[in-house]
């Protein structure tokens, strides 16, 4: 709209004395409430076929917006006025965003499959439609719809909610139901075939937060002449009923292309999309800074920083020591790598659209499709979506597999350490054995005799690697995907270290002991001893001690837990059976057949394996 079609409009209502400075909204705003309800009117006879043409020269999706940001407060006060005719109303004190407040709750006026209702703050004109759920989905939610406005596409505003609920008993503790507060935004309709344009303006956002159901009838209305995006619930991790996306939510955009097969209900809005839409919705997310993303997703986490703390390695309070706890979304650095990786895929998409034209005939779909064919995907070789992770780390919940818990580069990671290990297992090393010496160039780690023929077959891997990739039983841990070892600190016979009457704490968890008391697995344990510069450079620089927290693998609190073992070593995959110096056992729960067996395994494997009993007498 040009200023000369706002004055023609302010002499049709009587006000001659508009400045024709500035914007078309800027002098809207300049209007009194008499000129804006004549403005209104105007375009309503208008559009009612009263006048023979609009009283001044726009478009009709300038008149929508006009008329709705003019006519906001009219359209709020009948929204609550209708609210108040139909549903009884109560009471009812909310924590919004930390500060508890009063709300007139409208009793019943829930919409949708989710607990909710719509909710009056007490004493102004604030009103929100809040839904519960899972608080995992309610904060995601949230983070979404900051997102898309981050992108340009307007969302509702969403503020986290929450309720007490009281103990049963003296035995149960307080607990709070969370939800997720809407602000009411002004509906004009939903869109139809003329808005089709407008919605797909936000087709860039919804790949790049792989909102599945954004145009869902509903999700999407029509608002001051634009496509908001009103129930962003199924953005990101999670699917609209709550379900995970797990490995779908990558660093790949597959939305570009899933969103023109089988029944989407994005199809109808984008069939017709041309080559400058598609390229300029995809501009919403390619312009969005780096940094404004982490600012965004930082706030979201709402992290929490308290000072003073137990020292696990002294078990003394320290007052130096700071603890670092997240209360809003438990994935933030997943978020932060996967949402940038998605951005750096649409920004090579969007280059390649530039180069390349559309062929005559050829659909918009297709040529999605044909551009997405040239970009290079990321794949990973070690099936991350078959492991979960311990609830331990995951905040209790059940069923989250690493593929939607590790963040691009903890994966980098594992998949260095796999490509490592599988490199250096063909390796033919020949070791200088150290006698009944352990080292600080040493690890342990200790099993059963059961699992003898498989280590010296495989290595010794964590069991999320034998389970999901080889054989054998995998487990969710809370180092997924590692296996463990405990460094030896100093020098030792082996004689005087397995006799010590203190271990470091955890250590009795793993090695066998001689001394009465021990394990009820015991008798048949074994130790297998590996030399640190055996072990592929790579595989030992991935490694962490888990009492230090320096690795990468920490993010997101993967590798909660257990700070206090000081001597643990946890080694993405494992180690190969080569680099394995010496089997330690105790001599006399082993038959000589059985020992010779041990020696004849070794054998046959081509292992350079020297077999000690704990005294140290080479076997």
């Amino acid at each position: 709209m040009v200023v000369n079609s706002i004055l023609r409009a302010g002499k049709f209502c009587g006000k001659p004395s508009l400045s024709a400075a500035g914007s078309a909204i800027q002098d809207i705003l300049k209007l009194d409430d008499k000129v804006l309800d004549n403005l209104i009117l105007a375009q309503q006879k208008a559009q009612k076929g009263i006048y023979r043409s609009t009283p001044w020269n726009c478009t009709p999706r300038e008149m929508q917006e006009i008329g709705t940001k003019l006519a906001y407060k009219d359209m709020l006060t009948s929204k609550i006025n209708a609210l108040s005719a139909k549903y009884p109303r109560e009471i009812k004190v909310l924590n919004m965003d930390g500060a508890e407040k009063e709300f007139v709750i409208f009793k019943g006026s829930q919409s949708g499959s989710n607990e909710g209702y719509w909710a009056l703050a007490k004493g102004t004109d604030d009103l929100y439609y809040i839904k519960y759920g899972g608080e995992a989905q309610i904060r995601s939610e949230q983070l979404a719809g900051e997102l898309y406005e981050l992108g340009g596409i307007p969302s509702t505003k969403k503020i986290i909610v929450s309720y007490k609920i009281p103990a049963k008993n003296k035995f149960s503790s307080d607990t709070r139901r969370v939800g997720i507060a809407s602000k009411w935004m002004p509906i004009n309709c939903l869109p139809d075939a003329n808005d089709a344009k407008i919605v797909r303006e936000g087709f860039g956002l919804d790949c790049w937060l792989a909102n599945w159901d954004a145009l869902k009838e509903g999700n999407v209305v029509m608002s001051a002449g634009e496509a908001a995006r009103l129930d962003v619930g199924g953005s990101l991790c999670y699917r609209a009923r709550g379900g995970r996306k797990g490995a779908a939510f990558g660093e790949n955009v597959n939305e570009f292309t899933s969103f023109f097969e089988g029944y989407s209900h994005s199809l109808p809005y984008i069939k017709n999309m041309t080559r400058d839409e598609l390229i300029q919705s995809v501009e919403h997310v390619t312009s969005i800074p780096d940094d404004k993303i982490i600012e965004t997703i930082d706030r979201a986490a709402r992290y929490k920083t308290t000072s003073g703390g137990i020292n696990y390695v002294t078990g003394e309070f320290d007052w130096g020591m700071t603890t670092t706890r997240i209360t809003g979304v438990k994935n933030p650095e997943y978020l932060k790598e996967v949402l940038i990786a998605r951005k750096d895929y649409m920004e090579d998409f969007r280059k390649q659209c530039l180069n390349l034209p559309q062929n005559e005939g050829e659909t918009i779909g297709q040529y999605i499709r044909r551009v997405d064919n040239t970009l290079a995907k990321t794949k990973y070789d070690v099936p991350f979506e078959k492991i979960e992770m311990s609830k331990e780390v995951t905040d209790g919940i059940s069923g989250i597999s690493m593929a939607e818990r590790l963040t691009p580069s903890q994966k980098k990671l594992y998949e260095d350490s796999y490509h490592a290990f599988k490199t250096s297992s063909k390796n033919k090393i020949i070791l200088q054995d150290s006698g009944p010496v352990l080292t600080d160039n040493i690890m342990l780690h200790a099993t059963s005799y059961k699992n003898l023929d498989e280590i010296l077959t495989r290595g010794i891997t964590s069991g999320d690697f034998r389970g999901s990739i080889g054989t054998g039983t995998g487990c969710s841990t809370q180092t997924p995907l590692c296996a463990d070892f405990w460094d030896i600190q100093g020098q030792y016979k082996i004689k005087d270290y397995f006799s010590r009457c203190k271990y470091n704490p955890g250590e009795a968890n793993f090695l066998p002991r001689t001394t009465p008391g021990g394990l009820s697995n015991t008798r048949n344990a074994m130790v297998f001893v590996v030399n640190k510069k055996a072990v592929s450079p790579t595989i030992m620089k991935n490694s962490f001690k888990v009492s230090e927290q320096s690795s990468i693998l920490y993010k997101d609190g993967n590798m909660a837990g257990h700070m206090n073992y000081n001597t643990h070593r946890a080694v993405p995959i494992g180690v190969p059976a080569n680099a394995i110096e010496k089997i330690l056992i105790r001599k006399e729960y082993y038959s000589q057949e059985v020992i010779q067996q041990i020696k004849d395994i070794i054998a046959q494997k081509g292992l350079n394996i020297k077999l000690y009993d704990l005294e140290g007498n080479l076997l």
